[in-house]
């Protein structure tokens, strides 16, 4: 009868374990009821569910046509009332043998809040670090992203601290290094290789191999060097002298490829441009530098002069502007024609070559001469300049 049926469903054993009548099992059975048809035609959704559930908190049952119990369990009302105590009430109606019995909980329940705050830090986790999370463990950025919550650095930083040696990782014996403020006598190349003037030569020491060579002599001239500056390649190498000449060598081949005159006071500043590119192309066949080479050189004569070392002049152009020598100069790394020139006028300049003759911006707010010079490489038109 239905209140038989009912009892089967609903009671228990002598160990006070649930009953599973004998139409428990694989095979499909008319008299399980509709509920147990429904969900063993829909079994392939239980996994569908199950991913839904655990990755995007959902709590979706594909199987259950009717109402959802507190507890999450899916139930059938049996027709003619029953169970233990009799009387109508509810059933369990279990998955097939040997199925993935899953059980919904409901989303507000504190196992599962308990879990999803663990993995994407959320409102149960607030009090703790959200760094402890798992989802925010492997974010990069350094501030928290969560809305209405402060931004931390304090893991970020603990995080990226390095450790800076107190003591020099090499020390080179520099005899003769000339002590001048207005000269660059140190530069470094993109082929790690460091050039240092002293006195009336270049020496250039080798990052890779610690081998220390001679480039060039100017004593057989009487002359002094006051400036280096390393071509983007890393290939060529400008030397200014106390007589206000510029001379351009092939390093890798000790080799004095010309020299350009033009100042007639000592060239304490050089700086190259190379608009279409660096490494290794920027060297032709016959070791002179490439067409995009452009190096400009500032004398104590207060000018500043554009140098192609391809062409036969001395130089291209002529830019007239500081009051007294120029110390620094620096070209721009997004703007190729930008050129920033400081002098011991206490001014900063900023030209481009390409439109103007004159300074298209004068900066006096330093009060002594502006030698140091750098253009940002990640925003745009930023510059910062050091005077003392």
């Amino acid at each position: 009868s239905p209140g038989t049926a009912g009892a089967a469903a609903g009671g228990t054993t002598a160990d006070g374990q649930p009953a599973i009548g004998s139409t428990f099992s694989d095979d499909a059975d008319p008299a399980d009821g509709p509920e147990r048809h429904d969900a063993t035609n829909r079994q392939p959704l239980l996994y569908d569910a199950l991913l839904r559930s655990e990755m995007l908190g959902e709590n979706v049952d594909p199987a259950m046509h009717s109402a959802q119990s507190p507890t999450g369990l899916v139930h059938a009302s049996a027709a003619g009332g029953g169970g233990a105590g009799g009387g109508g009430g509810n059933v369990v109606t279990p998955f097939r043998e040997r199925s993935n019995n899953l059980r919904f909980s409901p989303s507000n329940s504190p196992g599962r809040q308990f879990y999803r705050d663990g993995i994407y830090g959320g409102s149960a986790g607030a009090g703790r670090d959200r760094h402890s999370s798992v989802v925010d463990s492997f974010g990069l950025a350094p501030v928290s992203s969560h809305p209405g919550r402060r931004a931390s650095l304090g893991s970020y930083t603990e995080r990226c601290k390095r450790k800076i040696a107190k003591v020099p990782t090499k020390v080179l014996d520099a005899p003769a290094l000339q002590d001048d403020f207005y000269l660059n006598l140190v530069d470094w190349s993109s082929q790690n290789v460091l050039a240092v003037g002293l006195g009336s030569c270049v020496y250039l020491w080798s990052a890779a191999t610690s081998r220390v060579t001679q480039l060039c002599d100017l004593s057989a001239t009487e002359d002094a060097v006051t400036s280096v500056a390393w071509s983007e390649g890393g290939r060529h190498l400008a030397v200014g002298s106390t007589r206000g000449d510029v001379q351009l060598w092939d390093a890798p081949a000790q080799r004095l490829v010309r020299t350009m005159t033009g100042h007639s006071a000592r060239v304490g500043a050089l700086s190259w441009k190379l608009s279409g590119g660096g490494g290794g192309s920027s060297s032709g066949a016959s070791g002179a530098p490439g067409h995009s080479s452009l190096l400009a050189s500032g004398s104590r004569d207060r000018l500043i002069h554009l140098r192609d070392p391809r062409s036969d002049s001395a130089y291209e152009m002529r830019l007239c502007g500081h009051k007294q020598e120029v110390c620094g100069l620096r070209w721009s790394f997004d703007e190729r024609s930008m050129l920033a020139s400081g002098g011991n006028d206490n001014k900063l300049l900023v030209w481009d070559v390409k439109r103007h003759a004159a300074p298209i911006h004068a900066f006096a707010d330093h009060t002594a001469a502006v030698k140091a010079i750098a253009w940002s490489p990640h925003q745009h038109g930023l510059l910062a300049s050091g005077g003392g």
